[in-house]
């Protein structure tokens, strides 16, 4: 009974504050505003890549018209915030044979998350 109580406490908390795409904004003063807010937006579509890599620990799409998204890249030493990445990129990188590769050819130095000054 505690873990249907449990489940239901954590499931309305993150229905709380979760929002849809259309109630988002996507302007952030800090990055981990940006990660907070990333994280619990609903988007139309999410994808994470489930290849093994020797730099890239996971990486993960959120794209809210299936168009463009964020893209997410969690290192053993840090996070990386990609904005307006276009969908295929994404699926080009989550089917290359190396993500670290792809990422520093296609996606490094391309796609910025810009902070609020």
């Amino acid at each position: 009974m505690k873990n249907i109580v449990f489940f239901f406490i954590t499931f309305f908390l993150y229905s709380c504050n979760s929002k849809n795409c259309e109630e988002s904004t996507f302007e952030f003063a800090t990055y981990q505003e940006a990660l907070n807010v990333i994280q619990n937006t609903s988007f139309e579509f999410e994808d994470e890549t489930t290849k093994n890599s020797s730099w890239i620990e996971n990486a993960k799409y959120y794209s809210c018209d299936m168009k463009t998204g964020f893209l997410i890249i969690e290192t053993s030493n840090q996070e990386y915030i990609h904005k307006d990445v276009p969908i295929e990129i994404w699926e080009e990188f989550n089917s290359s044979e190396s993500l670290g590769k792809y990422y520093n050819r296609k996606i490094k130095n391309r796609y910025y998350l810009r902070l609020e000054k």
